[in-house]
């Protein structure tokens, strides 16, 4: 016990940064479980695409859409999202997978699509991310 007081009182600023990064994960995972948005792989996203028709809501800015996308994701940027309900609603019966870069931003969009009566709302873990490092292929525009 006397090392570890030895290594944070020696270390102190080491020792801070990891519990601020601790704590920001913490945060970060207790709001996402509070949203209630289920995750998805992208492998799982695959296979919600070929067997129950589901849309993936691409939410990235047009820059990052075209530089890589999913074949078949709609486009809608997060900016503007309230903007395009109207082509939304035709979505509101099926389910609806919203990806972003890293997996941050989707579970805000699909809790917001969700009080708006959406039936199924899923997001990618780990976003757009995920899917390269899956080894995935993207569509470019």
């Amino acid at each position: 016990m006397n090392q570890f007081v030895d290594f944070i009182t020696n270390h102190w600023m080491l020792s801070g940064a990891f519990l601020v990064v601790f704590l920001a994960f913490s945060l970060l995972e207790l709001f996402r479980h509070r949203l209630g948005i289920p995750e998805v792989s992208p492998e799982a996203l695959v296979q919600w695409m070929n067997h129950q028709g589901a849309v993936v809501l691409d939410i990235r800015g047009d820059s990052a859409f075209a530089e890589g996308h999913i074949l078949g994701s709609e486009h809608i940027p997060a900016s503007h999202w309230e903007n395009k309900m109207a082509r939304l609603n035709e979505w509101v019966e099926k389910p609806v997978i919203v990806i972003c870069a890293m997996g941050n931003d989707a579970p805000k969009i699909g809790a917001k699509l969700k009080e708006k009566g959406f039936k199924q709302i899923l997001v990618l873990k780990g976003g757009i991310q995920a899917w390269k490092v899956a080894g995935l292929p993207l569509a470019k525009s």
